[in-house]
């Protein structure tokens, strides 16, 4: 055993287990589930644990109708014990559908696997669930208060409860923490691991001290029946065992809430309670040290740090790194390969070889332990620890080559096995004819050399004259989450191009696919032991047959990324329905699941038309792609997307999945391969590339969208969101600061402007504005900018023409002032503040602005940036537009494929803000609001608006799509001086699911565009003399 346990503990788990109250195993659910007795009003059911009883009146109804009077009695064995067994059929189904089910929402931290998997098992019951990131104590008490739920569930919260939300009586908190009852604090999983408590999961009520109050329903795990215990990671144990005991617990909870049942108080002389208080593990507990621990003491570790936060690592030269992917090599005294240096007087610490993303590094006992992974810094980005730490290697290192991937078993129980105990994240096992393809990538991440490692191995089974299936099994905790965007990342950090890593990430991964749909005379199996998302999902559909099991959720789009996704592009596949009770006759087609706005093709590219609607039918593919939510490997099946599901867990599911195939080839293999024939023909296969190329256009143009940039970071490094997103949850009226995101621009802006000023010896950037006449609130925004500028080390300087001159005699002396601004090295922007008065034409003088100076792009040349995207780098965008932009990526608003309807077409705001939507991929309707009679059939398709008119309340609650992103750059004043904006204050807070107010929204990110449009200009014009030929042309025509 890996793990010890305190004699205490393991006393009070065998007296439970002895008792019959003990789960031994989250995989121990008995598969025997039969009903007792029903009737009109009433049913019981019986399992060799324990017997239910329902009863529910009708009488007694609700004001709406429903019966919410029901009762559930558990007759335990032991009643003095309450942890129960987990149920194979969810007891949910038994409530009676009059029954009223109540309103619930999840307070988390993420929207992780655990909350995703909570969230569709309960949707798939019939419950209404919202999800609300804890992002501040405020907006928690605003969340509940908004959507007045019936309970409130926080699944692994680690965020404080607001006092208004656990003190209501009439609205239940629930902690779901993840340690046994009795157990308290925030490392219940690695003490575990530890041996200080038992594996477990319990669902408590919020109270003042964390983690201690009465008790919903607990659960015991065991993870002994694992095949392979160094898999056991502390994520891995989050996302298997933990989570399915967390569904069966808050199964229990929602019952007993339904029954009107309360929770029982922590008794610490109850035999339940088998955990104690722990405190928060901190660095020095997870202290790696390679010249006190032996190879396995130090995997150890690694694995109860895996995840979050990493196993600090201090090598001989003084360096440091966080550890994660630990694998210990069990033949390095034994191995025939030699490697290129010679090891023999390494000193623990060195690193001494190096295979694929993992290095070796030698541990006291003479043992070598491989680390796959590793970040420099705890808030750095994690990568294979050959990329991470590449500048540490010697410049000697060895490879260390594996001798074989490829392993030939004679008992199907050793499949799950690892074959050799060393670090390897692809490799194939072969038994009865059947070659299984197992990718254990970190996190299911495939990098374009995972991608093609996993393609050789499919296409030497492919040639393979032995085998008749090959069945791909992806790794145990994910099956595959598609391209690697961490490794993407850091190619922009590290002198190299995301955009060219993303290119040859996504045609790796579809050659995976062309090879798996390619094997023409074999069967092609995907076997889901783990979760996939994105293109996981789309590479599993290429195979003839899709499986998995209960606990697995699929992400089957791609929009939280801003992007289209090209694996679906590919499948022809002929595989028969996986329901062994059908017809062998019943042929029913795969097709490729298409996404985004590959689904608005569909009837230019007419090859596809008559396979999307056989798999999922128009309407679900369009849910799928479009609504960005998780789905349950249970609703993944009803909608044909996976054929079959079997087993309650990954475990289960291994144990009768080669049984399955077997079966599954017997009776179907040739019809299948008859119809693989027919349909892979060369035309076929042409048109198949065709679609391919078209697609991955599509995919080149998202891989330059800003949209997937800012996704993709805000991913990678793990930024904490400003808002819940939109389609996680019904509360209306989520605010999008323009004032809180301006901050963070001009915090930066700061920061850059003082290290310049060391580059640049002490030249401040500077900015010359030129205000015409006297207009009270031109003069109010000036001072506004001018104040801002300031505080960032930025020189303005105003210039006021306030007369006597007007007209063209005042548009001359203008542009000659802009000339002399445009040839003096020391101003770096101009902008006009408009609109101008005494009869100045601001179209006219505009134009002799030079381009590379003009911040506040009023240059028709800046113009025609917002229109082309591969306009210069160096250009700039107009702050407005641009702030609106970056506001909307900020807070996470999709854009891809999605109905923007900008209301105003002016030249400085309406058009250029409807250039770049439409460079992002949105949809965009522009109106000129004069001339629209119809405004409200336009705006209530929207899923964003965008008002920049100036007449206050032109958008009315009545008009507003419900959920729709509100953003309101339309300012005007009331007659008592108030700001107002375009858009009425009731459909932003009862009909947006986000908006912008007025003030504070787009304002405060106008001001920070143009600041970060100076200092772009002050950075370029150190290198860069900029030549005033645009103005003295305008001189000339003047004289």
């Amino acid at each position: 055993m890996l793990f010890s346990s305190s004699k205490s503990t393991l006393k009070k788990v065998l007296k439970l287990r002895q008792s019959g109250t003990l789960l031994a195993s989250t995989t121990r659910r008995s598969s025997s589930f039969l009903a007792v007795s029903s009737g009109k009003n009433s049913f019981s059911f019986h399992r060799p644990s324990y017997t239910a009883f329902f009863s529910y009146g009708s009488n007694k109804k609700n004001p709406d109708g429903t019966n919410n009077n029901f009762e559930l009695a558990i007759s335990h064995p032991l009643k003095k014990y309450s942890i129960a067994p987990f149920s194979t059929t969810s007891l949910l189904t038994q409530i009676p559908d009059e029954a009223k089910k109540p309103e619930i929402m999840f307070l988390t931290n993420s929207n992780n696997g655990m909350s995703q998997r909570a969230k569709t098992f309960l949707e798939d019951h019939g419950f209404t669930v919202n999800v609300e990131l804890a992002i501040s104590q405020k907006q928690m008490i605003k969340s509940v208060q908004t959507l007045k739920p019936d309970i409130v569930i926080c699944p692994f919260l680690t965020a404080r409860v607001p006092d208004e939300i656990w003190k209501n009586p009439d609205v239940p908190c629930v902690i779901v923490h993840p340690g046994v009852q009795g157990d308290r604090g925030m490392s219940s999983i690695e003490w575990a691991m530890e041996g200080k408590n038992a594996f477990g999961i319990t669902c408590l009520s919020a109270v003042e001290e964390m983690d201690a109050g009465p008790v919903w329903a607990t659960r015991v795990v065991e993870t002994s029946n694992r095949s392979d215990p160094r898999s056991l990671t502390k994520s891995s144990i989050y996302k298997n065992e933990i989570t399915e005991a967390a569904i069966d617990a808050i199964e229990e909870t929602i019952l007993k809430f339904m029954k009107g049942e309360s929770p029982t108080e922590v008794d610490m002389k109850d035999p339940n309670t088998i955990g104690t208080l722990q405190p928060t593990m901190t660095i020095k507990d997870r202290k790696v040290s390679f010249e006190e621990q032996t190879a396995e003491e130090i995997a150890h570790r690694i694995r109860l740090s895996d995840g979050q936060p990493g196993a600090k690592v201090t090598l001989n030269d003084g360096s440091t790194f966080f550890a994660f992917d630990a694998h210990v090599e069990e033949d390095f005294k034994t191995t025939s390969v030699k490697l290129a240096k010679d090891v023999s007087n390494a000193k623990p610490g060195d690193i001494v070889a190096k295979r694929g993303k993992a290095l070796a590094f030698m541990c006291k006992d003479g043992g070598i332990l491989w680390i796959g992974h590793a970040k420099k810094k705890r808030n750095s980005i994690k990568l294979p620890a050959s990329k991470c730490l590449e500048s540490l290697l010697p410049k000697d290192i060895s490879n260390w080559p594996l001798a074989s991937v490829d392993f030939a078993v004679e008992d199907e129980t050793d499949l799950w096995k690892k074959p050799i105990q060393t670090y390897m994240e692809n490799w194939t096992c072969t038994v009865d004819k059947v070659c299984y393809i197992f990718f254990d990538v970190y996190n299911g991440a495939m990098d374009t050399e995972a991608c093609r490692n996993v393609e050789e191995c499919i296409q030497k089974a492919a040639s393979r004259t032995d085998i008749d299936t090959i069945v791909l099994t992806g790794g145990y905790n994910s099956f595959s989450n598609g391209i690697n965007l961490n490794i993407i990342e850091n190619a922009g950090q590290s002198g190299g191009s995301c955009e060219q890593e993303s290119w040859e990430n996504i045609n790796a991964i579809n050659d995976v696919v062309k090879a798996l749909f390619s094997a023409k005379d074999k069967v092609t199996i995907s076997a889901l032991r783990g979760s996939a998302g994105a293109g996981g999902v789309m590479m599993a559909l290429a195979a003839d047959a899709v499986w998995t099991h209960s606990n697995v959720v699929l992400n089957p789009h791609y929009l939280t990324m801003g992007l289209h996704g090209s694996e679906k592009f590919l499948h022809i596949p002929a595989c028969l329905s996986l329901q062994f009770s059908l017809s062998l006759n019943s042929y029913v087609f795969l097709p490729p699941l298409f996404l985004n706005t590959v689904l608005l093709f569909l009837h230019e590219h007419r090859y596809w038309t008559s396979f999307l609607p056989e798999r999922v039918g128009q309407d679900a593919a369009t849910e799928l792609t479009q609504e960005k939510q998780a789905i349950s490997a249970h609703r993944a099946c009803q909608l044909g997307l996976v054929d079959q599901t079997f087993g309650e867990s990954a475990i289960e599911f291994q144990q009768d999945l080669h049984k399955n195939v077997t079966q599954y080839i017997d009776q179907h293999k040739d019809d299948i391969l008859s119809k693989k024939q027919q349909d892979l023909s060369n035309e076929k296969f042409a048109a198949i590339e065709e679609c391919r190329a078209k697609e991955l256009a599509i995919m080149k143009q998202n891989f330059q969208s800003r949209e997937y940039k800012n996704s993709r970071n805000t991913f990678v490094t793990k930024k904490k969101p400003l808002c819940t997103p939109v389609h996680l949850t019904r509360r209306r009226g989520q605010v999008m600061s323009g004032r809180k995101v301006a901050n963070q621009i001009l915090e930066n802006l700061e920061t850059r402007v003082k290290e310049n000023l060391v580059v640049d010896g002490g030249r401040n950037p500077k900015i010359a504005i030129l205000l015409v006449g006297n207009r009270p609130d031109s003069r109010l925004y000036v001072d506004k900018k001018i104040a801002v500028a300031e505080k960032l080390g930025i020189m303005a300087d105003l210039h006021h023409f306030h007369g006597p001159d007007n007209g063209n005699a005042l548009e001359q002396k203008l542009i000659r002032k802009i000339h002399e601004l445009n040839i003096d090295e020391n101003v770096d922007g101009i902008m006009l503040q408009v609109p101008t008065m005494l009869n100045v034409n601001s179209d006219k003088v505009v134009k002799y602005i030079s381009p590379q100076k003009d911040v506040d792009c009023l240059n028709p040349v800046n113009f025609y940036g917002c229109l082309d995207a591969s306009f210069p780098a160096t250009s700039f965008l107009p702050p407005c537009p641009e702030g609106i932009l970056d506001l909307l990526l900020a807070y996470g608003t999709p854009l891809k494929g999605q109905h923007a309807v900008v209301v105003g077409s002016s030249m400085n705001l309406g058009w250029p803000i409807a250039c770049l939507l439409e460079r992002e991929g949105c949809q965009v309707t522009v109106l000129n609001v004069d001339g629209s009679s119809n405004l409200k059939d336009f705006v209530s398709s929207a899923s964003i608006v965008v008002s920049a008119v100036g007449k206050p309340g032109i958008i009315t609650e009545e008009m507003v799509k419900p959920g729709a992103v509100l953003v309101d750059a339309g300012i005007s004043f009331d007659f008592d001086g108030k700001l107002k904006g375009d858009i009425s204050t009731t459909a932003k807070k009862h009909k947006a699911g986000m908006y912008t107010p007025v003030p504070n929204g787009v304002g405060p990110m106008t001001v920070a565009k143009l600041m970060e449009n100076v200092v772009k200009s002050y950075e370029i014009g150190r290198d860069e003399k900029v030549e005033g030929n645009t103005a003295v042309d305008a001189l000339e025509e003047l004289d």
